[in-house]
Parts: structure tokens; sequence; C-alpha cells
């Protein structure tokens, strides 16, 4: 009895020695939002995570949608190429981008676990997103008509 005893508290104080190990360590990676954003800037989750969204951007230009066998195409729908689609979004969604949100998403989370606000409060601004699209389609428009051969004569 006394050896299984001496086994159990022995064992029962290893656990004690790990769980204070992983609780420091998560403590020390997850206890103040600066400390989580370094860890994440200096790992490459930014790097893969904008990879993953440009390849589904991409994967979502070239397969149908669900339950239907061909993507329905109208006449005045516009058709873009997945090429396009790539150079576009490569251009768009950057790591650095990427962070900036990640950090004020981190912030926001932070301060309502704090307790300085009420709910977790962080804005994401699309607006950027959306002039950065439209500016990226427009540059990718002029390289295009510039490719262009020139009209001859005849053709004007």
């Amino acid at each position: 009895m006394k050896r299984f005893g001496l086994w159990l508290l022995a064992a029962l104080f290893s656990f004690c020695v790990l769980g204070v190990a992983v609780s420091t360590a998560t403590n020390s990676v997850f206890g103040k939002p600066d400390s989580l954003k370094e860890s994440l800037a200096e790992s490459t989750v930014y790097d893969s995570a904008a990879e993953g969204i440009i390849d589904q951007a991409v994967e979502s230009m070239q397969k149908p949608k669900d339950g239907q066998a061909e993507p329905q195409q109208r006449e005045d729908d516009l058709q873009l190429d997945p090429k396009i689609v790539d150079k576009v979004a490569r251009k768009v969604v950057t790591p650095d981008k990427l962070q900036v949100y990640a950090e004020q998403i981190i912030d926001g989370t932070y301060n309502w676990l704090e307790g300085e606000v009420e709910q977790p409060d962080f804005n994401i601004d699309v607006s950027s997103i959306k002039k950065d699209i439209g500016n990226s389609l427009g540059d990718v428009a002029v390289e295009r008509v510039e490719d262009l051969p020139a009209c001859t004569f005849a053709q004007v």
C-alpha cells in the first residue's frame, strides 16, 4: 500500500510539474497581446495564410459552384482568367496586410478579455481591399490593352 501511495504521489508530482511548465509557456505566449503578435510575426503563419487565400480564390474561379454541373454564365457576366485572379490576389492579399488585420483582431479581443470593453472590438477596413482590387484589375487591363497589336489603317 505504501509503494502504491508513493508511486501515485510521484505520478501526481510529475503531472503538476508538467502542468506548471505548460501553463507558464502558454502564459508567456498568450498572456499579453504583444507576445502573441511577436510569436505570430516570427512564424510563417501570415505567409501561409496569404498563399492559402490566393489558392482558394484561384480554385473557386475554376470549379463550378455546389449543385451546378457547369457555372451558369450570362452574356453580360465578366469572364476572368484564373491567371488574372492569381496576379491580382497576389498584389492585394499580402502577408503584411494579413498581419495588420490579425493584430487588430488580437488587440480588440484582448481589450474585451481584460474587461476594458463590453464586447470584442475590432474593425477591418474592407474599403481599402476593394480599392486595391479595383486598382489591380485596372493595371491588368492596361497591361492587356498595351499587349494588343496596333490596328492597321484598313482596320480603323
